[in-house]
């Protein structure tokens, strides 16, 4: 069991040596009012009065104060023998912890020791710049990560705080209830494999072996780009499900202009288009919809969360501009099924408004139908498998590169289908201006007529064929014979 494995490596020497070398020079005894946690997950932990003790997975334990940001954080978790702590540092630590240190800089990892590393890192925090100082310690595939966090300002004279709590940490073993705020669930008797996309190599992910997986990158255009995977236990019960190709590429918010067109909600916006018109729908309204995508039925919701962490996250990845208003939306829903089993889906949706015209994709989909009795250890499975993903920096690379040109393309077409647009307009509208002209002049009996070497226009009497300027003048004369009238003359144009 996990526990087992965290209570042996916090009692190993490279445990004791990675503590050791995190409290060194900093440690102080805990207040006299700081209160004990003893947790049923089988751990103990103390802390300053107010403070929150969390255990988003069982694995992981947060202490914190009330508004988040000063945080102290135990991780234990098995890699790969081969993996190094310094490795694991450099490459899974920020993707890992995306949640707790957003846009994340690391300094230079430094080794102290045998498998074991410490890196100082900078992040985005709610009081602006925060610290970190995280310490990695690898024994035998058996990891442990201490971290204490705090805005920058305030991280040295709460660093010897939040290195206590640290201290006052130890696993006791014993215990299997949920514990914390974190949803219960141990995948860690699963032996994972690494699984690529199959059709363009776009990125991995570590999948339970044995399972069935299916998914890959789907590309309905250069641009428009789906990225999905389901992955079926053994036995067939339990499936997991991450994004959506079905689903639009794109939602319009309806206007009363597009009513006006005749473009009616919940149709394409134009024949064979992927992109629908459609009123916003916040996540976890989303997130209910899939589910009965997912069950392949109705289903009676259980319990439902707006998932406003998520959303604070993604504000500060992508914050709104001054030309582009952006309103990100997240939740989750834990649900049942007609046939009696358990569900969870998790839906994020962003919505972007620019110059009144408003639209929305779908940014996260990801969730899950197993058995009722296996619903704890399928989340912590699907977790792990949504938290090992990893991008392909090649694919990465060649597709920004790719984006970049369509761009260019469709800013040239654009100004092309625009200057084209623009010339049927004027012509369009100097031939109507020409027939209401001309009908114009009909029903007053008048014909224009030009010089053709002024390029000055006159009117004349209808009715004759051809037509003369008296030179000197500006006397125009009509004729039905072709024979010159008077040798100072010019022959005219009639304009049609």
């Amino acid at each position: 069991m996990r526990s087992q494995m965290l209570r042996s490596f916090a009692a190993s020497p490279t445990g004791r040596i990675a503590l050791a070398l995190l409290l060194a020079g900093t440690v102080r005894a805990a207040a006299p009012n700081w209160i004990e946690h003893k947790d049923p997950q089988g751990f103990v932990v103390k802390h300053p009065p107010g403070w929150v003790v969390e255990t988003p997975e069982k694995s992981m334990v947060v202490v914190h104060d009330a508004s988040g940001n000063f945080e102290a954080i135990a991780y234990g978790f098995l890699a790969r023998p081969e993996v190094t702590s310094r490795q694991w540092l450099e490459q899974r630590l920020a993707q890992k912890f995306a949640g707790h240190f957003p846009q994340a800089k690391l300094d230079a990892v430094a080794a102290r020791g045998q498998n074991v590393s410490t890196v100082l890192l900078r992040y985005g925090s709610g009081f602006g710049e925060g610290r970190a100082s995280v310490l990695c310690a690898l024994s035998g595939g058996a990891g442990m990560m201490f971290a204490i966090a705090a805005p920058a300002f305030r991280f040295d004279d709460r660093k010897a705080d939040l290195v206590e709590i640290l201290r006052t940490f130890s696993v006791t073993g014993g215990g299997s209830g949920r514990g914390g705020s974190g949803r219960g669930g141990d995948a860690s008797g699963v032996e994972w494999v690494r699984w690529s996309d199959p059709v363009e190599g776009a990125y991995s992910l570590e999948a339970p072996k044995g399972w069935k997986i299916e998914g890959g990158t789907s590309r309905r255009s250069a641009v428009d780009i789906k990225q999905w995977n389901r992955l079926t236990s053994p036995d067939g019960k339990t499936q997991i499900f991450q994004g959506d190709p079905g689903i639009p590429s794109m939602y319009m918010v309806p206007t009363q202009m597009m009513a006006q067109l005749g473009q009616r909600e919940g149709q394409p916006s134009a024949p064979g288009s992927t992109v629908f018109i459609l009123r916003f729908q916040p996540g976890v309204v989303y997130a209910q919809s899939w589910a009965q995508k997912i069950a392949g039925g109705a289903v009676q919701v259980k319990d439902q969360k707006e998932r406003h962490d998520f959303e604070e996250m993604m504000r500060k990845f992508y914050p709104s501009t001054a030309v582009a208003q952006q309103v990100w939306s997240y939740g989750d829903v834990s649900f049942v099924t007609a046939r009696g089993q358990a569900g969870y889906s998790l839906a994020g949706t962003s919505l972007t408004t620019v110059a009144g015209m408003s639209s929305w994709y779908v940014a996260l989909l990801d969730g899950f139908v197993t058995p009722a009795e296996q619903s704890a250890q399928t989340f912590a499975v699907a977790m792990h498998v949504l938290s090992s993903t990893q991008a392909n920096p090649q694919w990465q690379a060649a597709q920004q590169k790719t984006t970049a040109e369509v761009s260019r393309i469709t800013h040239e077409t654009a100004e092309y289908v625009s200057k084209i647009q623009s010339d049927s307009y004027w012509n369009r509208q100097k031939v109507q201006d020409r027939t209401n002209r001309n009908f114009d002049d009909s029903i007053r009996g008048v014909q224009r007529v030009v010089d053709p070497d002024t390029g000055r226009e006159y009117e004349a009497v209808a009715g004759s064929n051809y037509y003369y300027r008296v030179h000197g003048t500006d006397r125009v004369v009509g004729t039905n014979s072709a024979s010159t009238p008077n040798i100072d003359v010019t022959l005219l144009i009639p304009v049609k």
